[in-house]
């Protein structure tokens, strides 16, 4: 699992951020769409699987989705209260709605809509 890492903190405010979600977007919907459906139906399914899945996958990538709001908070993008697990949920919850439910990659595009439209109001400075 490639975990989230932000781009240096010279870059132009709130681009830093937002590239690094977009990226993290199509890597993860490119990559393992498919897995990810197979493995969110089985874990609804057993009980193991889903401790499992929590374990390594959810808590570690909830972690380094707060810490990229943490470090978008010292680049002045993120307003500090917004660097927090709630926030951390909303970019996911609407991943997994997509490739999950809907049983559709995410396209740049369509990542950049969610991050542009979505997530940054919700935690931006301006």
């Amino acid at each position: 699992m490639t975990v989230i890492s932000a781009t240096p903190a010279t870059r132009k405010r709130g681009v830093a951020l937002e590239d690094a979600i977009h990226t993290r977007i199509c890597q993860v919907s490119d990559e393992a769409g498919e897995v990810i459906r197979a493995v969110a139906c089985e874990a609804t399914r057993d009980p193991d699987l889903a401790a499992a899945v929590e374990q390594k996958v959810h808590r570690p990538k909830h972690a380094a989705f707060v810490e990229l709001l943490r470090r978008g908070v010292d680049r002045g993008e993120v307003r500090p209260e917004a660097a927090r697990g709630v926030y951390a949920d909303v970019l996911p919850a609407m991943l997994t709605y997509q490739m999950v439910l809907n049983n559709q990659p995410v396209t740049r595009r369509e990542a950049i809509e969610i991050v542009d439209h979505v997530v940054m109001p919700l935690i931006s400075t301006s």
